[in-house]
């Protein structure tokens, strides 16, 4: 049988981060992410992906439903680092050699947009990008950008890839009729 964390472990335990539900116990190492958007997949899929990948990955030591709280909980051993979200802080949004914006939401006129230097520049600029010949979507497009405008402000400018897909993931992972 796997880890099972008590309610006073659980009590005892670090918040890691607001509203994620990542928790640093008091041994200070292992995690638990437990809540009601935490699903039994995102553990079991990092099991699978720790087995057959050479992917870095922290060892999950359970997955499991927590009958106190009817929550899945996935306890997991604790990996020390930095987060891609603080490691490259910038002054401004565009190519890190200083050139605009190359984007697929930006594509109207490439290398048109930007850099920006605050991040309300940069949501002007998504908006002006959105709203370029769409004349058929106005009413989409008005309220696309009043919510990018309402809820896209005082974030750090970090560094961040423009096409993260799987396709630009190197993991050294063996073809499906291998597993």
């Amino acid at each position: 049988m796997g880890r099972i964390v008590t309610k006073e472990e659980m009590d005892e335990a670090v918040l890691m981060e607001p509203f994620t539900g990542v928790r640093l116990l008091k041994d200070g190492k292992t995690v638990v992410k437990t809540g009601a958007h935490i699903r039994e997949a995102q553990g079991n899929t990092m099991k699978f992906v720790r087995q057959h990948t050479s992917i870095p990955l922290p060892e999950v030591y359970n997955v499991y439903e927590d009958q106190r709280t009817g929550f899945w909980c996935t306890v997991m051993e604790y990996v020390a680092g930095t987060r891609l979200d603080h490691a490259i802080k910038g002054p401004f949004i565009g190519a890190a050699d200083g050139s605009a914006c190359d984007d697929q939401f930006i594509c109207a006129r490439p290398w048109s947009y930007g850099p920006y230097q605050t991040e309300e520049e940069f949501n002007e600029g998504l908006c002006q990008a959105w709203s370029k010949d769409r004349e058929d979507e106005e009413a989409f497009t008005l309220l696309l950008c009043q919510m990018q405008r309402t809820t896209m402000h005082g974030h750090d400018i970090v560094m961040t890839h423009n096409d993260f897909a799987p396709r630009n993931i190197l993991s050294g992972v063996q073809p499906w009729s291998q597993f």
